[in-house]
């Protein structure tokens, strides 16, 4: 089940957002679409400005901004909520008969290779799809910025194509996909219940890697990654398809002969934090975060199902755009925005890490 199966095409909606959806993957543009609906819905309802269509030039594009730049559409399942307190849907399936009861099939310690068998005539085991849900609730970033009207005034003089202003909200809202990413991955990692590998960073002063060339004992870094995705795989039957490291870690995968780098090319959108670099023996895409914990490696699985995921990120109001208010007693222009999400680790065993350790 695709995430077209959860939002449906609607090619009136598809066509009001197409100037802000333009690039962007199938997949991509429905939450967007989605998002962008959502927030014109408060505009329209609930803004007390007094220019509902001047404001909105502001708060959409600041949306797709923002959005386009978080690393939960890339790692993690998005499911957009409509109310402050929603659910986190993921698919269970489980045997529905006998001792067997209950117990969800894609664990190893549950299998029974007996379950399906049956006498002629006799009864025949089910097994029972389970949507299974938690309860979450949204919480809120808020930031706002403050400067002088001779300070936009001054650089609209010396740089009339620059927007003093709009730069500000780039800055703001930059800041805001850092501290979002930042949160769901560290509560991914935190709920990573596969397992973890140590891998040391010293070359072992025993043969045979006293004799060899480095790099070949640094190609082990892979082993490491081998044996921590064969711990999602023995709790899941998944293999993990993403990495994410540090930049020191990263760049030690970035050097192994089976890694193909990407070409980072300007996207129109300011560049604030992961990025990704490649893929490594075709079989996991690389992302390098700057903030991410040292000497760590965090695998993850995401599927092709929106409900076939270990982590959730569901976004209520992703972005607020506050009026400008100058205020008359220090002609200081003042701008705020708040994003308004929910997350959810549902399944623990779909992340793995590596631990890169000094001996």
């Amino acid at each position: 089940m695709l995430v077209s199966q959860m939002i449906k095409e609607d090619a009136q909606r598809r066509e009001r957002w197409a100037y802000l959806t333009e690039g962007l993957v199938q997949d991509h543009r429905l939450i967007m679409e989605r998002l962008l609906d959502q927030t014109a819905k408060w505009i329209a309802e609930e803004s007390t400005t007094a220019n509902v269509a001047a404001f909105s030039t502001w708060a959409l594009p600041v949306v797709r901004r923002v959005f386009a730049k978080l690393i939960a559409q890339d790692l993690f399942s998005l499911q957009p909520m409509s109310q402050p307190t929603g659910k986190a849907f993921y698919l269970d399936f489980k045997y529905g008969s006998g001792a067997d009861a209950g117990n969800r099939i894609d664990q190893l310690a549950n299998f029974n290779s007996a379950y399906a068998d049956s006498s002629e005539g006799g009864t025949v085991k089910e097994i029972n799809f389970d949507l299974s849900s938690v309860t979450v609730e949204a919480q809120e970033k808020k930031l706002k910025y403050i400067t002088t009207v001779e300070a936009l005034q001054d650089l609209k003089a010396y740089h009339p194509t620059l927007d003093g202003e709009d730069e500000l909200m780039k800055v703001l809202s930059a800041e805001l996909v850092r501290e979002i990413n930042s949160i769901l991955l560290a509560d991914a990692l935190a709920g990573a219940t596969a397992g973890n590998v140590n891998w040391s960073k010293t070359v072992p002063s025993t043969q045979p890697w006293s004799l060899l060339n480095p790099k070949e004992y640094k190609a082990t870094i892979y082993d490491a990654i081998t044996d921590a995705n064969n711990l999602i795989f023995k709790k899941r039957f998944r293999n993990a398809n993403w990495i994410l490291a540090d930049p020191d870690t990263c760049v030690r995968l970035e050097k192994l002969e089976d890694f193909k780098g990407v070409d980072t090319a300007d996207d129109g959108i300011l560049n604030v934090s992961i990025e990704y670099v490649g893929t490594l023996k075709g079989k996991y895409r690389v992302w390098k975060d700057p903030w991410f914990t040292a000497n760590k490696m965090l695998l993850g699985y995401k599927g092709t199902s929106w409900l076939d995921t270990g982590y959730v990120y569901l976004p209520y109001h992703p972005l607020y755009v506050t009026d400008r208010i100058v205020d008359p007693n220090d002609f200081k222009p003042r701008r705020g925005i708040m994003s308004r999400f929910a997350k959810k680790c549902v399944v623990g065993d779909m992340f793995a890490t590596v631990t890169l350790t000094s001996s």
